[in-house]
């Protein structure tokens, strides 16, 4: 059975140092402003969507464009009086027309303001998929944060215990101390590993996704200054709201939309506006006259077809965009507010924690450590230490990262570096 552990703890150990950074292929150790800096640099989905932004540009061009003339042109194919084909010299027959359309209404420069509105949506779309993946970006970041700082924590314990067993191994064949207390260290152990395991999974997970937003396969070693936390303090709820609604791109983007479906039904009111067509032309022989030279105008009549529907649809559009806006405000003011009321429950369970949480905590931790190899203290006793000093490592860094996250999660809702 002594054999057996030792292998399984000689395994385990393997495993934590081929995954840790010093064995890491590479490691990149990033604060969070390096973060974000090498996630614009990088990140695909950001380029993917930047160029929307390009498209909608290059479609306000094409909007500014006239329609092209056109131009036509008519040779007899045939003369059964002479027996010739394509017969188009003096005494031949060709015509030659050409045709300009004029829009009509102001359907030109409503058309160019559409497309300069389309920028703008495409922009705020931007923005808001920036938005998103910040947060998700800062959110993995604090998260990888506290598992390594747990990881740490749990791999000073178990070689603190892994040195024990083995002392306890040899007392326990002199005859110096019971089997069942080397049996229920090791149960510690594993237990400890397992949740070791568990840890270094969500760690991984949380990587995984800011390696994505990161563009790299490195080890990600985040760096912030310990007491970064202290220097957040509240605002009120109101300044929250206000700086939501003022700043968020979703909401601008669903206040152009609405812009939007205005001008479109300027557009559909002008589109029922009939455009002109001017002509002029020219006839060798054909017309009234030889080498007969013409001009005209043309339109259509708006007898059947005057855009009724389209009218209608567009003021229904209108209506559908001012109810969307209004909902978008809505949710946003209950977001502002939820992530109000969380970052202050959070700063209060932090300076709490700040206050519980000492360095006392380490000095007994030490002490314990110490006096159980003494024999000093109670196998019991140690062990019952050892689980209510994990809980409170792995409660003071969940405080801490959800803090963190309540802070971040503010900056989300507001579009705004508050923190």
């Amino acid at each position: 059975m002594k054999n057996n552990f030792r292998i399984a703890g000689m395994i385990v150990w393997t495993i934590l140092l081929l995954n840790s950074p010093i064995f890491a292929v590479d490691t990149l150790s990033i604060s969070i402003r390096q973060a974000d800096k090498t996630f614009l640099e990088r990140n695909l989905l950001l380029v993917a969507n930047q160029y929307n932004i390009g498209i909608n540009e290059a479609l306000t061009i094409q909007a500014k464009l006239y329609p092209n003339p056109t131009f036509s042109s008519d040779f007899n194919a045939y003369v059964p009086d002479s027996n010739k084909s394509f017969q188009i010299g003096h005494q031949g027959e060709k015509a030659f027309s050409i045709e300009q359309l004029i829009l009509m209404g102001g359907k030109r420069k409503t058309q160019i303001q559409i497309a300069n509105s389309n920028i703008e949506l495409a922009r705020y779309d931007f923005e808001d998929l920036l938005r998103n993946l910040k947060f998700q970006l800062h959110s993995s970041f604090y998260k990888i944060l506290q598992s390594e700082i747990v990881l740490k924590k749990y791999d000073g314990q178990m070689l603190l215990l892994d040195s024990i067993i083995s002392n306890y191994e040899i007392q326990s064949k002199k005859g110096n101390i019971p089997v069942k207390e080397v049996v229920r260290l090791k149960t510690v152990y594993l237990e400890l590993n397992n949740t070791r395991s568990e840890i270094a999974q969500e760690r991984n997970d949380e990587m995984s996704k800011v390696r994505t937003l990161l563009g790299t396969t490195s080890f990600i070693n985040p760096i912030v200054q310990q007491d970064f936390l202290d220097a957040y303090s509240i605002n009120s709820s109101e300044k929250i709201v206000d700086e939501a609604l003022q700043n968020r791109p979703d909401i601008k983007f669903v206040q152009t939309q609405q812009a939007v479906s205005a001008l479109n039904l300027k557009l559909q009111k002008q589109l029922a506006i009939p455009d002109i067509a001017i002509n002029a032309s020219y006839d060798q022989r054909g017309g009234a006259f030889n080498d007969q030279i013409n001009s005209g105008i043309s339109m259509p009549l708006p007898m059947w077809n005057r855009n009724s529907g389209n009218i209608k649809a567009a003021r229904l559009q209108i209506k559908s965009s001012d109810a969307m806006t209004q909902q978008k405000k809505m949710e946003v003011k209950t977001e502002a507010q939820q992530a109000y009321d969380d970052f202050s429950r959070s700063l209060k369970e932090y300076k709490k924690a700040q206050q519980l949480y000492n360095s006392d905590f380490e000095s007994v931790y030490n002490g314990i450590s110490e006096n159980f190899q003494k024999r000093n203290i109670s196998l019991i006793e140690f062990v019952d230490f050892i689980e209510a000093y994990n809980q409170s490592i792995a409660e003071l860094q969940r405080i801490k990262t959800q803090f963190a996250i309540a802070a971040e999660t503010i900056n989300y809702v507001t579009s705004k570096e508050i923190y």
